[in-house]
């Protein structure tokens, strides 16, 4: 009998350990070959690639080359947007980019939005996600026109334990998407910190109803800072690097991904 059970183990731990290799190969494996759309790291010494700019290419500790771009709050709204019109993704989307941020800085208190998404400058689909500087926490949710919430994330995503951002050093941010279909929770969202995957949902609510086919156009890396009661303070900038936008996440990320507080017997990540 004793041999009879071992046998029965190891037949169960054979099965759970395939189980978990394919769950792990369709998480990373991209449904096609992913193609970069556009990339800017501002070494040509100007924003000339983003259709409205008002960060400043600097000098000033780029993460790689010789430049990178400032973002100064205290000079009232800012954005980078890059526009993709017909060429934006309409499946999958992937978006990396760096951010340093200094230890002098006092956001207010919705701090500055690290990324936003829209279809169009009016009507349609919404993303944001925004960093909370009273608790150095990031959240963020999608809405459309006439619904002022789809999908709402909310789970201090942080880049410590300690949740500390500014420390002047260079992090990375990377946000996959899948868009869902016919209305319903199908769609994917993915977010990590410094190659950690901090925030996982396959039940994601991208669009509905008459925005049911909308698609990201406009990438907003990052948008403005502030509630528009509480006030940027001097030294309030934030600098951007090595912008990459894909339609879909390239093979060589990844591989490379590390799940926070996760083990092989089973996690849900972001509420999931």
């Amino acid at each position: 009998m004793k041999g009879v059970t071992n046998m029965s183990r190891l037949k169960i731990c054979t099965a759970r350990i395939l189980e978990l290799t394919i769950l792990f190969m369709l998480i990373a494996t991209p449904s096609h070959a992913a193609t970069r759309l556009f990339q800017d790291g501002f070494e040509s010494g100007n924003t000339n690639n983003w259709g409205t700019a008002t960060g400043t290419v600097t000098t000033s500790n780029p993460k790689t080359g010789s430049y990178c771009v400032a973002i100064d709050y205290t000079q009232g709204t800012q954005a980078m947007i890059k526009s993709l019109g017909a060429s934006a993704p309409t499946d999958e989307f992937y978006v990396k980019f760096w951010v340093r941020i200094g230890n002098n800085y006092h956001a207010p208190y919705l701090g500055f939005k690290w990324m936003r998404l829209k279809h169009g400058q009016t009507d349609g689909i919404q993303t944001e996600f925004y960093l909370n500087s009273e608790s150095w926490s990031s959240s963020g949710h999608s809405y459309q026109t006439g619904q002022s919430s789809l999908d709402s994330p909310n789970t201090r995503w942080s880049w410590y334990s300690d949740g500390h951002w500014n420390d002047e050093a260079w992090h990375k941010i990377e946000v996959f998407g899948k868009y869902n279909t016919n209305s319903c929770a199908n769609g994917i969202c993915r977010i990590w910190f410094d190659d950690v995957l901090r925030f996982e949902k396959t039940s994601y609510t991208w669009r509905t109803g008459t925005w049911a086919n909308d698609i990201f156009r406009l990438f907003y890396i990052p948008s403005n800072g502030g509630d528009g009661t509480h006030k940027a303070q001097s030294g309030d900038i934030v600098y951007y690097d090595d912008i990459e936008i894909w339609d879909g996440m390239p093979t060589a990320e990844e591989p490379t991904k590390s799940i926070s507080g996760c083990g092989l017997s089973g996690c849900s990540i972001g509420g999931d």
